[in-house]
């Protein structure tokens, strides 16, 4: 007799298979870049995230809501990561896909759990785990929130269940905390409690399907109960839905009635759930940025859509006690589309591939028990449907993993945005940014030049063409598209330093004060503009004046080296060598290949009579810049160096 050591419990199998199929998708995405799409919000350029997790760091996550949202445990997990990986992406990268890896085998353990049903709960669990759809959510930095909250909600469902089968307090309280976390992390899963409800009807049974002559009225008597007991959860997504409404709106994100009209918005609601549906079986336009079409939707079209989600809605209700599965899958996926899909319009997006995260779990309920009946009904051999099921999920793996390839880094995620979509600005501005990030200038400049043709009074399309053009060395045209973006917007963040900054280069130092200064008042606390100010008051040599607000640029930014540099150029035309050399070597410390600071290093050094040890510097100055000299003029023999005000990358 065989041993029952040796069996292998199907279960095992599966979770086993669904990790190697999402490492396989996944894997590669731990060797690429941040995004200049959020992640400079949520990690590169977020000092309480890189600072790891501090005391300091928790309140600010618990009190912030930057990027239009209250997000306290992506925060802390952001921090996490922060504090164990630095700045470098691979430990950020990684830690997503673990989360997802983990909700994918979770959510195969609540299904099969749930619904008693392992190769349907296999179905689902590989489906979530492989598809395209979710490329996004995993292999987006950013995204943490996404992952993260739909582990808690999934946990709460396993939590919802045990209360279900041996109610207690404890049981409830497990269930209310699950919930709670899932929204600090995001608030998508607003819905939950319906989703409860849902899960009431089937698999759970509490609606009482089973009892043969059960009338309406008992149907409302089984009901009562059940959504009472939910009342506490209700009320928690209550208060967590006002405030990402409250934050939404403080933070500028959600749009007023006057760019998107309540009728634009539902038009674009019901074309975005076909398209959903469409993308769930066909993943090949995917997008990191769909644009809203405003009110340019065909009539046709949005009437069809409409026609298509009612007429499915009435199909599923009617048919909810002869197929509850399709009831309950429709009406997840609709219930929890809802909170995203554009009544509330926050964006620009007509859609995002990660909003169906957790939605397209409804989808894949319905192809997975409808599926099983179907292949039933029509006597099919159960090697066919286990070939066609393996043959769909095979194909939507490598699509994923092709998927996931173009999140590689800004230019190849933009660039394939831009292969599938028409009139994508953020595509166009965003591929520009990167392209400028990598020294592709020229190509930059083009991208933000189609910017601009697409949205003309867009101050921030304007000023990134003045930096790009900037950068190929035509300050004439990038004064100009800098005071159009003026234009757009007198207070745009970037736009008054940088005109000061061409201004300055071209010696007209009068109207570059007046910039600078309308920098100042815009942004008190940017370094950028302080350093910029104190480099055409040094110029002028108003030193007096120049010092302080090198002092304070350096206060608000101490690891910026050309600061340092420009403020010992200023120390040192002042006489104060001892504090100038000091500020040139914190300036080498910070970056190594400074030229002008080994240059200035080794001036005051001759001037101090060590020639020696000045030589050393002026040989490392020559090895990185050959035209640097020793000779040594009375104020700044390295010239100072202005720092570009950054902002609006998307």
């Amino acid at each position: 007799m065989a041993s029952d050591s040796r069996y292998i419990r199907p279960e095992f199998l599966v979770s086993v298979l669904i990790l190697v199929g999402t490492v396989f998708v996944y894997g590669q995405v731990v060797q690429f870049d941040f995004l200049n799409f959020d992640d400079p919000l949520y990690v590169t350029e977020n000092p309480h995230v890189l600072g790891g997790l501090t005391v300091e760091g928790v309140a600010w996550g618990f009190s912030n809501f930057s990027d239009g949202n209250w997000i306290p445990l992506t925060w802390l997990s952001l921090m996490l990561d922060g504090m164990l990986y630095g700045s470098d992406p691979f430990g950020y990268h990684l830690t997503n896909v673990l989360w997802h890896a983990v909700n994918s085998i979770l959510l195969f353990a609540v299904s099969r759990k749930m619904t008693g049903a392992l190769w349907q709960s296999a179905f689902v669990a590989a489906m979530f785990a492989l598809h395209p759809l979710h490329v996004e959510s995993v292999a987006w930095v950013s995204e943490r929130k996404d992952v993260l909250s739909a582990f808690w909600g999934i946990l709460g469902l396993l939590a919802y269940d045990r209360y279900v089968r041996q109610p207690s307090g404890f049981r409830y309280v497990l269930l209310f905390i699950c919930f709670c976390l899932s929204l600090l992390a995001k608030s998508m899963l607003v819905t939950f409690p319906f989703i409860l409800l849902l899960m009431d009807f089937w698999p759970l049974g509490r609606f009482g399907l089973d009892i043969p002559d059960q009338g309406k009225s008992n149907w409302v008597i089984r009901l009562l109960p059940l959504v009472r007991e939910k009342v506490p959860l209700f009320a928690v997504a209550a208060v967590f839905g006002g405030v990402t409404f409250w934050a939404q709106k403080s933070g500028g994100g959600v749009s007023s009635l006057e760019l998107y009209p309540l009728s634009v918005r539902a038009a674009n609601g019901l074309v975005a759930m076909v398209a959903y549906l469409s993308q769930v079986i066909w993943p090949l336009q995917l997008a990191a940025f769909y644009p809203h079409p405003g009110n340019s939707l065909p009539l046709w079209q949005v009437l069809g859509s409409g026609v298509l989600i009612v007429g499915a809605t009435v199909i599923a209700v009617v048919n909810a006690r002869k197929v509850p599965y399709l009831t309950v899958g429709w009406l997840w996926f609709v219930g929890t589309l809802v909170p995203v899909i554009g009544l509330i319009q926050v964006g620009g997006q007509a859609m995002a591939d990660r909003y169906m995260y957790l939605p397209m779990i409804g989808i894949s309920i319905i192809l997975a028990w409808g599926g099983a009946d179907a292949a039933k009904k029509l006597r099919l051999h159960r090697a066919l449907v286990t070939a066609g099921v393996m043959t769909l999920l095979s194909l939507w793996t490598l699509q994923a993993h092709r998927q996931a390839g173009y999140w590689r880094n800004s230019v190849t995620l933009f660039e394939h945005a831009l292969a599938v979509t028409h009139g994508n600005f953020v595509a166009h501005s965003n591929l520009g940014n990167a392209l400028l990030e990598t020294g592709s200038a020229h190509r930059a400049v083009s991208q933000f030049r189609q910017a601009v043709a697409i949205r003309p009074k867009s101050a921030m399309a304007h000023y990134n063409l003045g930096r790009g053009l900037t950068d190929v060395g035509a300050s004439g045209m990038a004064m100009a598209s800098y005071r159009e973006a003026l234009i757009r917007d007198p207070d745009y963040p970037g736009a008054n330093g940088n005109l000061a900054n061409l201004l300055t280069a071209e010696g007209r130092f009068e109207e570059a004060l007046v910039y600078y200064r309308k920098e100042m008042d815009i942004a008190p606390d940017a370094p950028g503009p302080l350093g910029n100010m104190a480099n055409l008051l040094a110029i002028r040599g108003e030193f007096d004046r120049a010092i302080p607000l090198y002092e304070r640029a350096i206060s608000l930014d101490p690891q910026d080296a050309v600061v340092h540099g420009n403020y010992g150029l200023a120390l040192k035309a002042v006489g104060a060598l001892p504090q100038a050399a000091a500020h040139f070597a914190e300036a080498i410390r910070l970056d190594p290949s400074y030229a002008a600071a080994y240059l200035e290093t080794g001036r005051i050094l001759l001037q101090q009579g060590h020639s020696g040890a000045a030589e050393k510097f002026f040989r490392q100055a020559r090895e990185l810049d050959g035209s640097a000299g020793t000779s040594d003029p009375s104020v700044g023999g390295a010239s100072v160096s202005a720092t570009e005000n950054r902002a609006g990358s998307h």
